[in-house]
């Protein structure tokens, strides 16, 4: 799989996408969803804080 350079995609996104696409052998998560988390993509994710987090939602009004 080659992924297209000219669609604007960083290194750590398409290093993500490439190593979540090989085969089963070498596919990243193989040895769990801590193998995932550890990506440089999800560096600035605190995932011990998320389900704190709480998220506010913003519902917008459509008039007809």
């Amino acid at each position: 799989m080659r992924i297209p350079q000219d669609i604007g995609l960083s290194k750590p996104v398409q290093d993500l996408i490439m190593k979540l696409c090989s085969g089963p052998e070498n596919r990243l998560g193989k040895n769990g969803a801590e193998e995932i988390k550890k990506h440089s993509f999800f560096n600035p994710i605190n995932f011990q804080d998320l389900r704190k987090q709480r998220y506010v939602y913003n519902l917008l009004q459509i008039e007809m």
